[in-house]
Order: structure tokens, then C-alpha cells, then sequence
């Protein structure tokens, strides 16, 4: 039994080194600290899925950053999403990270939208895939559900007190310390205002 888990072990170690051996690579090594956008997927026909790796610095609590997919025919797909709301840390680090590109139904690339307020942006690499995946809307479903789950965690952890019309959310990482935020009887946020770690 033990020869058997030590085997499924290197198996599934040795799995995600078959997937990325299949995988080309467009490096870039910029750093961003506004909007901008790129045209490299020129020689690029379809892929099948899109990932990256990145460095993000959030400077603020209002601090974003946003690498996006666009395709020929105008679709967008999110490849990566932060903000201090969604971040463990005003530092974010991203290893072959995809959102919405981790299973593309025959895309035609086109360009990337880069998206940064307030914050520092290092695009490393993409890497991207050209064989058609099966279930490719499924598999991507599953991902991104995946995805929002772990942003959902993050929130949660942050989220203070939650009442009636009001939810405290903590952003210890930044000098404001606290948001309070009201809500009217449909929970739509009426008003927001920062608090400071004195409270007032």
C-alpha cells in the first residue's frame, strides 16, 4: 500500500511538468503602473488556454490590477484580478495563475488589456496552449468557480462585524485601517467611509 501512495505521488508530481512541457512561452519582463494595451499573440492562431506569472505591489486600499484576454471578436476573459479586498497582502505573487483563460474553446487571441490603478505591475511570462481541450466551457466553469471561492475566503476574513445595514471590513495592510459600509434594505451600498485603527 505504502509502494502504491509513493507511486500516485510521483505521478501526480510529475503530471504538471507533462502540462507545461506542452506549453509555449511569450516572455515579457515589464513592469506596469497604468493602463496599457499589447498585441502579442500575432503569429498566434487559437489557444486553448492562457496563464501567467506576475509580481503585483498594491500601493493603497484602493489599489487594482487586471491582465485581460481579448479576443478577435471582442470577448474578454479575465487571466488575473487583484485588489487589497481580494489579496491576502499588499504584495501578490502569481505562478502560472489563469481566471477565466484555464480552458478556451478554440480562441483566437488578440490582444491584452493591462488594467493597473495605484499599485505596480511585473508581467513575467504567459504561457498558452494550442490543442483543443474537451468540456473546454466546463472545465473553465469549474475553474473560475474555484477561483471566486478562494476571493470569497479572503473577504470573509476580512469582513469585522456584519449587521443589518452595516459591514466593517478590516484592511489592516493599509494606513486606513477600517471601511464602514452602510446598506439599504436591498443590500446596496449607500455609503462607504474610512475609519482609522482609533476608530474614529
Amino acid at each position: 500500500m505504502k509502494t502504491l501512495i509513493q507511486n500516485l505521488s510521483t505521478f501526480f508530481l510529475v503530471l504538471p511538468v507533462f502540462s507545461v512541457a506542452f506549453s509555449q512561452d511569450i516572455e515579457f519582463d515589464l513592469t506596469f503602473t497604468g493602463d496599457t494595451v499589447l498585441y502579442p499573440f500575432e503569429n498566434i492562431e487559437t489557444i486553448s488556454e492562457l496563464t501567467m506569472d506576475g509580481d503585483v505591489e498594491l500601493y493603497s486600499d484602493t489599489s487594482l490590477v487586471r491582465l485581460i484576454l481579448e479576443d478577435e471578436n471582442g470577448y474578454q476573459y479575465m487571466i488575473f484580478e487583484t485588489y487589497p479586498l481580494i489579496s491576502s497582502g499588499s504584495i501578490v505573487y502569481a505562478d502560472d495563475y489563469c481566471d477565466e483563460t484555464c480552458a478556451l474553446n478554440e480562441c483566437n487571441p488578440y490582444s491584452l488589456i493591462v488594467q493597473v490603478i495605484n499599485a505596480e505591475f511585473l508581467l513575467k511570462d504567459l504561457y498558452y496552449e494550442v490543442e483543443a481541450k474537451q468540456n473546454a466551457e466546463e472545465l473553465r466553469y469549474e475553474a473560475k468557480r474555484a477561483k471566486d471561492a478562494l476571493k470569497i475566503e479572503i473577504m470573509n476574513e476580512k469582513v469585522l462585524y456584519c449587521g443589518k445595514d452595516q459591514v466593517v471590513i478590516d484592511m489592516k495592510d493599509y494606513p486606513i485601517g477600517f471601511y464602514l459600509i452602510s446598506l439599504n434594505s436591498r443590500n446596496q451600498v449607500i455609503d462607504s467611509k474610512k475609519l482609522s485603527k482609533g476608530g474614529n
